[in-house]
């Protein structure tokens, strides 16, 4: 896995047919090989969408994204980011894998806007992402964009969000191998960085716990490598363990992890858990008196390319140089680097209490705005048969109003149910309830796109066709309303129970006299006989 680790968790039956082409992309950027990715994903891209294989096109464009972020390319990360969004189909309800996806573009444009400055928007950007996410999911895609977001928490320093959104991945029912491995390593990497932190904000009491809380993460990721018998993550839990050992006064216990760790091939030094680290063993030899050895380190860390969690990065290595540099030198220029890790800590730490307060108010406002939406959509259900209310066919009628003729012609389909008194006399009231509730169903299994099912009152009930129906709609709708009611066995509700219903349909200049024709034209269904369409 490589130093942005969302992608692996894509399962490969969730991919389309040329999903060879995102494995071999991901590989490459895996490996720290970013131009190389870019490029493949660039001709991977030309294929897929030639041959409309959407789920890798949309893989291949989260790469892209990523691979651009690491070699600092911002801007060309957030185009990325935009055109995946874009081609995303609408789902209806946003919690299927588009809202997943949506997500995971969500967060790749949080990234690039935050790195290139643009904090406000990366705000607004996360806040909708935590909302699709919070929305309980047990598919791998739920999974990935999960993880997702919680990395462009981390790089916002937003640690408490992004500990949250790890835990509720872990704790999936879908939380496989794969899974694991991801999230307890970024969570051990979270956990690691909160507590430096905080110790360079001067809470050394809180980073302590958050060092500890690393090992008990690191003790669990190093078992699953044991188990799953995987060299790779073993080498990642050792170099994060030996961090936090050092971290926590422990120096001989930390070089011996860091050492073994820095021994295997695996650790690649993009990887944060190189960076780190390399970092915690720069401190430890200059700590007894090792300067040239521990710059070693410091180079070694510089060399490799460094874009993820940059401002944390950024001021732990400067913390790491003043340690170094402070052995041998005079008091004066022992105060300046302090003093210049002082200020640039006091900018981190106002930056972050602004990101956390904005991310806060934006997600009250966001659960406000959610909550009004349920409070309105239930006065504008009807309880019984779940579909619009009346107060919903009052609403279309305030607003066609208001928008005067111009808005064309209406369609509308009336339905009564004939004889309904007698069931409800005969039968029971509750009898008489099963069946409006089954005619709700009924009617909304009838319906168009666009086309809204209404209980009117009572045993009646409208249908607002979709805007541009002409009369051969309404008459269609009607037609299917009768054939589908007749067809319905009743009988399951009640063996003595026969029903049928008189069907108007009217089209008019304005919805009110729609309303008024299909009314009247349902009045001459039911005096023709019932049990039929008569049009206006």
């Amino acid at each position: 896995m490589g130093p942005r680790t969302t992608a692996a968790l894509e399962p490969v039956g969730e991919f389309g047919p040329f999903d060879v082409l995102a494995t071999w992309a991901y590989e490459l950027y895996y490996e720290g090989r970013w131009d190389e990715a870019l490029r493949d994903c660039a001709a991977g891209l030309t294929w897929c969408d030639a041959v409309g294989d959407e789920q890798t096109s949309r893989y291949l464009l989260f790469i892209t994204g990523v691979a651009c972020l690491e070699t600092g390319r911002h801007d060309a990360a957030a185009g990325a980011a935009r055109t995946l969004l874009a081609r995303l189909p609408d789902d209806g309800e946003g919690t299927g894998a588009a809202a997943w996806w949506r997500a995971k573009g969500l967060a790749l444009l949080a990234d690039a806007l935050g790195y290139a400055g643009h904090y406000g928007e990366a705000m607004d950007v996360l806040a909708e992402a935590q909302g699709i996410v919070a929305v309980p999911g047990a598919s791998y895609n739920h999974l990935s964009a999960t993880v997702s977001v919680a990395m462009a928490f981390r790089s916002m320093l937003l640690f408490e969000h992004c500990d949250d959104l790890l835990a509720q991945a872990l704790h999936s029912p879908r939380a496989g191998p794969g899974i694991v491995d991801v999230v307890l390593r970024n969570s051990c990497l979270n956990r690691l960085l909160w507590g430096a932190f905080l110790e360079l904000t001067g809470d050394l009491a809180g980073a302590r716990r958050q060092y500890l809380r690393t090992l008990s993460r690191t003790a669990a990721l190093a078992s699953w490598a044991e188990r799953s018998v995987h060299p790779a993550v073993a080498a990642l839990a050792l170099a994060l363990e030996g961090a936090a050992w050092q971290r926590l006064g422990e120096p001989a216990l930390a070089e011996a992890r860091i050492r073994e760790a820095l021994a295997t091939p695996q650790l690649l030094p993009e990887f944060p858990e190189t960076r780190a680290s390399r970092l915690s063993l720069a401190l430890l030899l200059a700590g007894r008196g090792e300067p040239a050895a521990a710059r070693e380190q410091l180079s070694a860390v510089r060399a490799a390319r460094c874009t993820e969690d940059r401002e944390l990065w950024q001021v732990l290595e400067l913390a790491a140089v003043a340690e170094v540099e402070s052995a041998g030198a005079g008091r004066e220029v022992v105060d300046a680097w302090r003093s210049l890790l002082e200020l640039t800590m006091r900018r981190l730490w106002r930056d972050r209490a602004a990101r956390f307060e904005s991310l806060e108010h934006r997600l009250r406002v966001r659960l406000l705005a959610e909550e009004a939406e349920r409070a309105t959509a239930q006065v504008l259900t009807d309880a019984l048969t779940g579909l619009g209310s009346r107060r919903l066919l009052q609403v279309h009628l305030e607003r066609a109003e208001g928008t005067g003729s111009a808005a064309g012609e209406v369609t509308l389909v009336f339905v009564d149910v004939d004889e309904f008194k007698a069931v409800n006399d005969l039968l029971s009231h509750d009898v008489g309830d099963r069946v409006l509730a089954r005619l709700g169903r009924v009617l909304a299994a009838q319906c168009r796109r666009g086309d809204v099912p209404i209980r009117f009152g009572g045993d009646e009930f409208v249908v607002l066709l979709a805007p541009g129906s002409d009369p051969s709609a309404g008459r269609a709708l009607g037609a299917r309303i009768l054939d589908a009611v007749r067809q319905e066995e009743w009988e399951r509700i009640d063996p003595r129970l026969q029903v049928s219903v008189s069907v108007g349909a009217a089209t008019a200049p304005t919805l009110r006299e729609a309303l008024g024709s299909a009314d009247t034209a349902m009045l001459s269904a039911k005096r023709a006989g019932r049990d039929r369409l008569t049009l206006a």
